[in-house]
């Protein structure tokens, strides 16, 4: 009895210190950005991605994209790229944990 016992114990995975938080790294990443966009109205439809200027820095011309199929964000200008914690991130000038948990919200 004890052998099969302790043979259970082993298979079963054991939760990490880093378990919950990367659950709700998970969770954080799945926020659209387009719900995250400050002027939504701003927002062009351009194939398989939305363009509009770039909300980091002044310009004329669209240089910023999001697209929707990876949840992912580009600045075509030089500004960055990433997801949707990194948009937060550089949009409000706040740290990784500041802007997952924004996210949690």
């Amino acid at each position: 009895m004890l052998l099969s016992i302790s043979k259970m114990i082993t298979k079963v995975k054991p939760i990490t210190p880093n378990h919950y938080r990367d659950n709700k790294l998970e969770i954080a990443k799945k926020v659209p950005i387009l719900n995250l966009f400050p002027n939504p109205e701003k927002l062009r439809e351009v194939g398989n991605k939305y363009m509009t200027c770039c909300p980091f820095h002044e310009e004329k011309n669209p240089s910023f994209a999001i697209y929707k199929e990876t949840n992912s964000w580009t600045c075509f200008a030089g500004c960055g790229s990433g997801d949707s914690v990194a948009f937060l991130m550089k949009l409000y000038g706040i740290d990784f944990r500041e802007a997952v948990e924004r996210l949690q919200r």
